[in-house]
Formats: C-alpha cells, structure tokens, sequence
C-alpha cells in the first residue's frame, strides 16, 4: 500500500494540474487531500477508503447497520476483495468489534459473506488473521478459520 500512495504522489506532483492546485489542496488541509486520494484511485484502493471510513465510523458508534450494509451490498470482483482484505486487516486490531460485525448479519447472508469473505482472503496472506484468531473457540470464528486455506 505504501508503494502505491508514493506512486500516487508522484503522479499528483507530475500533473500541471496538480501542480496549479496544489496551494489550495494543501491549505484545505488533511481531509481533502484524502478527498484527493480517493479522486486519482483507482476501483481497489477506493474500496480500501470506503471500507476504512465506514470502520471509522462504526468505531465512533458501534452500530452496525452501516457495516453491515457495506459488506452485503457493497463492491464485488477485486474491489469486494480488498474490502475483506481490508476488514481482516482491522479485524486484527479489532477483534470482539469484528465479531460483532459479522453476528449481527442475518443467518443466511452471514454464511455468503463468510464464503466471499474466506475466498477473498484465501487470494492473500491471511497469516496475521489466523495467528490473532486461532484461539477464537466461538463456533463463528471456527468457522471462518476452517474456510481459510
């Protein structure tokens, strides 16, 4: 990810554009240089800020509709990939939020979520995710981890 934003400032400081709007980028401050991020992205990594901003605000409130909603009606294809890419990152740090997050989906949408979830993360490392979870005895979380390859 590092590699891809120094590659995404290059390209902001390579552009006349960017050069010409650059005072004013850098005076709105940080939230619309993260507003600029997510202009020059691509379909990936906007579904990268979309799922980090729907965990931030989850975290200010615990509610679960919104998260909820995001993982059943969200991206599909590699951007749905790296939305549970990106919630199996969080859920590293995140541990009791994240399960929350997946009990509070319906039964039948929670058993899709969690095969798109496992075969999203079966196409990266999920050695991080297996090492936090692996003494999880829930039957969710046995679950999960079974699915993971």
């Amino acid at each position: 990810m590092k590699a891809k934003r120094e590659h995404k400032w290059r390209v902001l400081f390579a552009s006349p554009l960017a050069l010409v709007t650059m005072p004013f980028w850098l005076q709105a401050g940080q939230a619309a240089l993260e507003n600029w991020d997510y202009v020059i992205s691509d379909g990936i990594s906007r579904a990268d800020i979309d799922t980090r901003r729907i965990l931030r605000r989850y975290e200010a409130t615990n509610d679960t509709k919104e998260i909820s909603n995001w993982l059943l009606n969200g991206p599909t294809e590699a951007p749905g990939a790296q939305m549970c890419m990106t919630l199996a990152d969080w859920a590293t740090q995140h541990q009791n939020q994240f399960t929350a997050i997946v009990e509070s989906l319906p039964m039948r949408e929670r058993k899709q979520f969690i095969e798109v979830f496992c075969a999203s993360l079966n196409q990266s490392d999920t050695q991080a995710f297996r090492r936090v979870f692996q003494n999880d005895t829930s039957p969710l979380m046995q679950k999960i981890l079974a699915n993971l390859s």
